[in-house]
């Protein structure tokens, strides 16, 4: 799995003779449907590791600092604790799945009398919160379109 998206999607990556055989066999895997999705390489699995060294390389030369807000990382699902973490996990993150929905499931887990955020869907045309209702019903209702 290369990105947990939803309870129901999953996105997979791989090599092309392991995804044609799932294209060929996903009925008997127990997937209900699969498409295809036009990118140009298994990303967020190992077969990026060969990218993992020069990124590694190209990193040491930016300056990071801690956000003022609160940034959650697609490898832990939580939030970054500091700059050394930034830089360490943005280089997990060509090889190690993106944890989309774990990531929803924290900021939007709170006690029934807690209200949900407003959340704003910028530039997806509204798949993101497409995304968020089926992780949190309750908080789509507090996501606006941009």
């Amino acid at each position: 799995v290369a990105i947990y998206l939803h309870p129901a999607t999953k996105i997979l990556a791989g090599h092309e003779e392991a995804l044609q055989f799932i294209e060929k066999s996903y009925h008997n895997l127990g997937f209900r449907h699969l498409r295809r999705l036009p990118v140009s390489g298994a990303f967020h699995t190992e077969l990026m590791r060969p990218a993992v060294a020069p990124f590694k390389k190209a990193l040491e030369k930016v300056d990071i600092e801690m956000p003022r807000i609160k940034v959650f990382c697609n490898v832990t699902g939580k939030p970054y604790r500091n700059e050394v973490e930034i830089r360490k996990q943005l280089v997990k993150h060509l090889v190690r799945p993106v944890k989309w929905e774990q990531i929803l499931h924290l900021l939007y887990s709170r006690p029934q009398e807690v209200d949900f955020p407003r959340t704003f869907d910028m530039g997806s045309n509204g798949v993101m919160k497409g995304i968020m209702a089926r992780v949190n019903s309750q908080a789509a209702k507090t996501c606006f379109i941009v």
